[in-house]
């Protein structure tokens, strides 16, 4: 798949070196981008998501050496690319588990390859992507597509696959006053790139990421469903702030499903939010690894 993928020799090679091997067993990626080359997309908070979700991967049983960051500057679209071949499917097998975290901004792009029933790609944007101009119109390029990230979970060997994306693709740029614990306290942004010649608003991420017949080798937990959007703050987002509570105070009981994680972080949203700005965690991928794959957290 990464043949691909256009990336000179050379600059892999580089790239290449700038990113660890891991050895063995469970991995983690997690990916967080506040800070942005386009900088009027810079998001509040996202260094405490990063932290929190690599406390938690921990208490998750990942080891320390076996989790990767790539923050800002160093999640550029080629890093990931390459970290997500390096760390996630060199030297995984299916005895192993792999857990792959985006907090950063979600966008829309036309589609180019008529895949798409509503006619956009819903992407991720990496530090590095790019407004262009373009027949009198902007185009943002440079962006991890649903296409390419579905492309790059299809490689991974792992047994369990698990992916969580904290980012929003369709509504307006509004500031509303939500909060991870006090959602009336505290001024945040929406995690949806809009620009000037963004096609219509479709679907989600979660909703890119398939969730028909097909059989997919993940089960995908992502922040907001259509028409809905992500929230950052300066004390983190407020997804990842409701999926690390919620994990911690099951911590005592018997383990969660990702689809029981998914309905209490929806409740913990809802009681949090003023209802016109209230958000539904969604399900992807293979929906009966959401009730199989478990997680817990242990002291």
């Amino acid at each position: 798949m990464f043949a691909k993928i256009p990336i000179a020799a050379s600059m892999l090679f580089c790239l290449l070196q700038g990113v660890p091997t891991a050895s063995a067993a469970d991995r983690a990626l997690l990916v967080g981008i506040g800070n942005y080359e386009i900088e009027a997309a810079s998001l509040p908070g996202i260094s405490r998501d990063i932290r929190s979700m690599r406390d938690l991967v921990g208490e998750l049983g990942f080891d320390e050496r076996e989790v990767l960051v790539l923050q800002d500057r160093a999640a550029t679209l080629a890093g990931i690319r390459i970290a997500v071949q390096r760390h996630l499917i060199h030297g995984v097998t299916s005895e192993d588990r792999v857990l792959l975290y985006f907090s950063g901004h979600g966008t829309q792009i036309p589609d180019y390859n008529g895949d798409e029933e509503d006619g956009v790609d819903e992407s991720l944007l990496p530090f590095d992507a790019k407004l262009v101009s373009s027949s009198g119109r902007q185009q943002l390029v440079n962006v991890l597509t649903d296409d390419e990230l579905e492309t790059m979970l299809a490689a991974i060997p792992a047994g369990e696959i698990i992916v969580i994306v904290d980012a929003c693709h369709s509504g307006t740029v509004t500031r509303a006053p939500v909060n991870p614990d006090n959602a009336r306290e505290v001024a945040s942004v929406p995690k949806s790139f809009i620009y000037d010649g963004m096609p219509e608003p479709g679907k989600t991420m979660t909703k890119a990421l398939k969730v028909s017949g097909e059989t997919y080798n993940y089960v995908g937990l992502s922040a907001a469903a259509d028409d809905e959007l992500a929230i950052a703050t300066e004390n983190g987002s407020l997804f990842t702030a409701a999926l690390v509570a919620e994990l911690r105070e099951a911590s005592n009981s018997q383990p969660l499903s990702v689809f029981e994680l998914a309905g209490r972080v929806a409740a913990r949203i809802r009681r949090n939010v003023e209802p016109e700005r209230v958000f539904t965690p969604q399900l992807s991928g293979d929906l009966r690894r959401a009730e199989s794959v478990h997680l817990h957290v242990t002291d």
